[in-house]
Formats: structure tokens, sequence, C-alpha cells
């Protein structure tokens, strides 16, 4: 009996010896693995918050100078650089769903009569920047830039496979205009509506009618109808360019372009919870971590050194001097502070007229602007056109506040 006793005493010695072995052993662990979660977590608060700062840097740069605002005054017919492709069939919806940033469920229940939304490619680079309309008998006019028309059809036929879907270029009998409300009224508009390109954070009327889109009506009308509009294309990019808005290959390059760095999240054109599509991976990977370094805006450009409020003499010379897109626009340190996309020049004409503002701008260009560089307080200049040319970057009027920008 007690060499039975002595076992057990020794048997109870070892289990607890064992025990506490075991829990010195698992103790350590626990502690590294909180220990390594909270550094992660620490890590990631600060990656946030330097992205949230950085946001808040440049979204609180204002105009350099108090500007009025253009206006698109002329109905504009747009047959000249947009054409049309009408999109049809059962599956369509659930086919182009697949294809495009947006909620083109929104557009099948008939919440809304037009979207704006890219393609992209499989790396989630831009393809082709489109305005989507409600149609008769069920369809959608898509309409998009001329130039790649053609190949948006090719690259649709190419994933259409057996889907009952039908796609048909209809650029021969309709045409693309935008304009003011009146458009509406008194010139047969067979679809479209209010410009797609409205604050992705409202929803009201009114706030549809506020920049960037301007209260500007985007539609369809017969061609010969939008060939006989008074606008021209010029004062359209005119006006687009200085709202900082994108269109066409010159601006969203195919296959490099990347969607938040063309603001799209604020033009409403993608949504964050339709669900996967082609290319999403990367434009929500880089919407949730909160860091996008560069993005499109508008940049004033003056003549001859001259700033903002430089007055009269700006000008001189101003028709001699040749900015390209793609050209660089380059910081006072030195430094490439981003590229340009479309660029509208006043012409040597306008020097003694008002359509530069008042503020002796000759021109706006739309720049892939570095944000890290909003605070610089020199003007930028332009790589290849020295010193004869200078450029203010400007923060767009239908930005968000800084508070919206950092949820």
């Amino acid at each position: 009996m007690k060499t039975f006793q002595f076992l057990l005493r020794r048997g109870a010695a070892a289990t607890s010896a064992c025990v506490a072995v075991a829990g010195q052993s698992t103790l350590p662990r626990v502690a590294l693995a909180a220990r390594a979660a909270a550094t992660t977590s620490q890590h990631r608060s600060m990656f946030l918050n330097s992205a949230a700062e950085a946001n808040r840097r440049a979204f609180s740069t204002s105009a350099a100078a108090a500007q009025v605002p253009p206006e698109l005054e002329l109905p504009t017919g747009l047959t000249s650089t947009r054409g049309l492709l009408a999109i049809g069939g059962e599956a369509k919806t659930d086919f182009i769903q697949g294809m495009v940033t947006n909620d083109v469920t929104r557009l099948a229940s008939g919440e809304v009569n037009s979207l704006y939304c890219l393609f992209l490619d499989a790396k989630g680079r831009t393809m082709f920047d489109v305005h989507i309309h409600n149609w008769i008998d069920g369809k959608w006019l898509v309409d998009c830039d001329i130039g790649v028309l053609p190949d948006l059809h090719k690259h649709l036929k190419k994933f259409r496979l057996r889907k009952k879907v039908t796609l048909e270029d209809v650029s021969d009998e309709y045409g693309v205009c935008t304009g003011n409300d009146a458009l509406l009224e008194h010139h047969g508009l067979v679809a479209g509506g209010i410009d797609a390109r409205v604050h992705p954070l409202t929803a009201s009327v009114e706030a549809a009618a506020a920049p960037p889109s301007g209260g500007l009506v985007r539609g369809v009308v017969a061609k010969e109808v939008a060939e006989a509009l008074p606008g021209t294309v010029e004062a359209y990019n005119y006006f687009r360019v200085w709202h900082g808005l994108g269109e066409g290959p010159t601006d969203y390059h195919p296959g490099k372009a990347l969607p938040l760095e063309c603001n799209l999240d604020y033009l409403g054109g993608v949504s964050f919870s339709k669900g996967c599509y082609l290319g999403q991976e990367l434009t929500a990977r880089t919407h949730h971590t909160g860091v996008v370094r560069k993005r499109f805006l508008p940049v004033d450009l003056y003549s001859n050194g001259a700033g903002a409020g430089a007055g009269d003499g700006a000008g001189d010379g101003a028709g001699t001097v040749t900015l390209e897109p793609g050209d660089s626009i380059v910081a006072s340190s030195g430094k490439a502070a981003g590229r340009v996309r479309s660029v509208v020049m006043h012409s040597s004409d306008d020097d003694d007229d008002d359509d530069d503002g008042g503020d002796g701008s000759k021109g706006c260009a739309l720049v892939l602007f570095r944000l890290s560089f909003m605070e610089d307080a020199e003007p930028f200049t332009f790589k290849n056109a020295g010193q004869s040319i200078t450029g203010v970057p400007r923060r767009p009027l239908w930005w968000p506040d800084a508070e919206v920008a950092e949820k």
C-alpha cells in the first residue's frame, strides 16, 4: 500500500512538472503571437494614418487664385470624338456586370438612366471609358471614344461566347451630345440625361446638377441633329479639362491608367459592393488600403513665367509654345511631379478677351499629378517647354472634403 501511495505521489509530481513545463513553453508562444498581432495592428494604423495625412494635405490645397468656372453655353455634338455601340439581349445585364467597374443592375432596374464606368483589363488597368444609357426595347447605348470603339466591339465579342447578347455599332445613325437642360426639350434626346459623372456620395437631384458635370445633360440624338448643334468640341474639351475630367485614350491610357488615379471613385464610376468583375482585384485593394499617390488634376497654364494673378501681358509669345500629352511637369526641385494628359491652349487671338477667366491663364492641362507635390509654393514648369510655360495645379471644385475623403 505504501508503495502504491508513493507511486501515486511520484506520478502526480511528474504530471505537475509536465504541466508546468508545458505552461512555460506555451505561454511565451501566446505572448509572442499577441505581441506580433499588436505590432501588425500598430504598423497598419501608422500606415493608414500616414495615408490619411497625405490625403489631408492634398485635399486641403486650394486654387492659387479664385477663378470663375467656365460654362458650356451652347449644346455640342460629339460625333467626331465619340461613337455608339448598342447592346441588347436577355443576358446583357449579367454579361456587362462582369465587365465594368460600376453596378449596371441599377441601369437595368430603371433606378438611373445613365452610368459612367470603365472597362478594365485582367491586370486592373483601364481599357475604355464609357457612358451607358438606357435605350429603346430594353437595349443600352454605350458611348465610347470613336477611335477605340472597334476595339471595344472586339473585346466584348471575345468574352460573349454563346451568351444571348447582341452588339451593333450605331454611330452612323445616332450621335453623342452634351449641353444644358434644353437638350431634353428641343433636340429630341432619345437616351441619356444628367451627366452621370456626379459626386458619388450624394444622391439628390440637386447634387446631380452640381460639379463636376456642371448640371450638363449628356445623351444621344439623331446623328444629323448632333452634327448641327452650334457648340464646338474645343469649347467642350476646355470645359471638361478645366474641371479635371478625363475622357478618351489620351487621358485614360489603355493598359496603363488606374481607375482611382483617374478619380473614378470621386466621379461615381466604380462600385465597391457589386461583386467581381474583370480587373476588380487591384482596384478593390487600392481602395481598401487607402493609398492613392497620383490623381488627375487640372493645371492652369501661364506663359513667360507668369503665375496666378499675373494680369495683362502674360500671353506674349504664347502661340509659339507647344505642350503635348506625355510631357513631364517638373517641380522647382527639378523632380518630375507628373505627366500631362489633355492640353487645351487659348489661341493668340484671345489675348485681349475675357476667355482666360481674367487671371492671365493661357490654357489648361489635365495632369496625372503626384499628390506629395501639392504643397509646393512655386509654379511648376514643363520639361519640353523650358521656362516658357508655368503651371499651377488646382484642386477640382467637386473633390470631396478631407473628412469625407478619409472615410
